[in-house]
C-alpha cells in the first residue's frame, strides 16, 4: 500500500466513526424529566449536509456534500438513499457515491451495506428507553470488516442556538481493528423542535503504522482531526 491510499484509508475511518455519530432524523420526546429519542421519517424527504475537515495531512479545503433521501416508509422500516461527494482535488473528489439501505425509528440497519455509505449519515442505534440529562448510552457498528466502532452518548442538556431550542449531546468514539486506531471527542446539537442536525463538531485522533516502502519496519504515526458537519 503506498502513502496515498494508506492516508485515504485513514482519512475514510475518520469520516465513518465521526459521521456514524450523528441521528440525523431523531426526534426529541419529553417524557417527565426524560427525553425519548426516535428517527422520524416523511417519504419525499430529502436532507443536505456538508462536512469539512482540517487537520495532519487533510488537504486544504477539504468537504464532503452529504444528502439523503427518505424514499418509503412503512412498518417502521425507512428505506434511504445516501450520496457523498468529496470536494474536488482529494481522493474520490467530485465523484458522488450512492448506497441505499432499511432502517428503524430506533436507527438500527435492517438491511443494505453496512459499511462507509450506510453509517456516515447517522443511522446510529438510538436508546431503547427515554434518557434523563446526565444519562448516557452507547452503540456499535461495525462499518467495514474488521472494524468495529463503539460511541457513548451523553446528553447534556439543552441549549439556544439561533434561537432554537437544541438538545446538547456528547460522544466519545473509539475504534478496533482495521487499518488505525481512532479516538473521538465531539458535540452534536440536535433541534428539539423536529431533532434535525443543528451542528456537529467532533476532534479525532488517528494512530496508524505507515507501511514501509522497502519492506522494513512499519512507522508509527498520530494525525489529529477536526470535523464539523452543518446541515445546509
Amino acid at each position: 500500500m503506498n502513502a496515498t491510499r494508506f492516508f485515504s484509508s485513514c482519512l475514510l475511518g475518520a469520516m465513518i466513526v465521526t459521521s456514524a455519530s450523528i441521528p440525523a432524523y431523531a426526534q426529541v420526546k419529553k417524557t417527565g424529566d426524560s427525553y425519548l429519542l426516535r428517527m422520524k421519517f416523511k417519504v419525499g424527504e430529502t436532507t443536505k449536509y456538508q462536512m469539512s475537515m482540517s487537520g495532519d495531512m487533510v488537504p486544504p479545503g477539504m468537504s464532503v456534500a452529504m444528502s439523503s433521501l427518505v424514499k418509503k416508509f412503512s412498518a417502521d422500516i425507512a428505506d434511504i438513499e445516501y450520496t457523498a461527494t468529496p470536494s474536488a482535488g482529494v481522493p474520490g473528489g467530485g465523484k458522488p457515491s450512492v448506497t441505499n439501505v432499511r432502517v428503524n425509528s430506533r436507527g438500527k440497519m435492517v438491511s443494505g451495506a453496512s459499511s462507509q455509505m450506510g453509517q456516515q449519515f447517522g443511522n446510529v442505534e438510538l436508546p431503547e428507553k427515554p434518557v434523563k440529562i446526565g444519562q448516557s448510552w452507547s452503540a456499535n457498528i461495525v462499518p467495514t470488516p474488521g472494524m468495529n466502532i463503539t460511541s457513548t452518548y451523553k446528553l447534556v442538556g439543552t441549549k439556544m442556538v439561533g434561537g432554537m431550542e437544541c438538545a446538547n449531546i456528547g460522544v466519545t468514539m473509539s475504534s478496533k481493528g482495521g487499518q488505525a486506531k481512532i479516538n473521538g471527542t465531539g458535540t452534536i446539537l440536535l433541534r428539539m423542535s423536529d431533532c434535525s442536525l443543528q451542528t456537529a463538531n467532533i476532534n479525532t485522533t488517528i494512530n496508524a503504522s505507515m507501511p514501509s516502502q522497502n519492506g522494513g519496519a512499519a512507522k508509527p504515526m498520530v494525525f489529529k482531526q477536526k470535523i464539523a458537519i452543518t446541515r445546509k
